[in-house]
């Protein structure tokens, strides 16, 4: 009787550490599964504000700044700032890096990871790419397109918490 008792102990504990285990090897892959982009009216917010911020870039003449909204489309078809003497895409990745990381840290709660893109939209051709840090939290993104033909062009903004 008394050896038969010492088994079913063993079998008991070995049935706990099987489901711990298993519970183990799910949490494991639940976390590393890529957490869903939730679409954020608030970050389209700050795309819509940043694409009407007003650069200090003239592309026809000056007192005629560009928008950052322009200012993209103007890197679109090579032009040049015609008041500093730079190609509108060097200056349009000159604004938006010293930009974007200042509009970030406003952020409440603290962003943890961020990512905008400027893409045209048929060719997937990259216009700009701005990444900072791994994404571990929940993920907002929004993304609004500008009207360019032949395609558009896409503004996509990500931001991790």
């Amino acid at each position: 009787m008394h050896k038969k008792s010492q088994q079913e102990i063993i079998g008991f504990v070995l049935i706990v550490v099987l489901v711990i285990v298993a519970g183990f090897v799910f949490l494991l892959i639940s976390l590393q599964t890529p957490a869903a982009e939730i679409n954020s009216a608030k970050i389209n917010d700050l795309i819509y504000s940043t694409l009407k911020y007003t650069s200090k870039c003239a592309i026809s003449s000056e007192p005629n700044y560009d928008s950052i909204e322009e200012l993209i489309n103007s890197c679109a078809d090579n032009e040049k700032c015609s008041n500093l003497d730079i190609v509108a895409c060097d200056y349009l990745n000159q604004s938006l890096t010293e930009i974007i990381p200042e509009l970030i840290k406003l952020e409440s709660p603290p962003v943890s990871a961020y990512q905008l893109k400027i893409y045209r939209q048929n060719s997937n051709d990259n216009m700009f790419n701005l990444k900072q840090g791994d994404c571990k939290g929940n993920v907002y993104g929004s993304q609004r397109s500008i009207s360019k033909y032949p395609d558009n062009i896409v503004v996509n903004l990500r931001l991790c918490y």
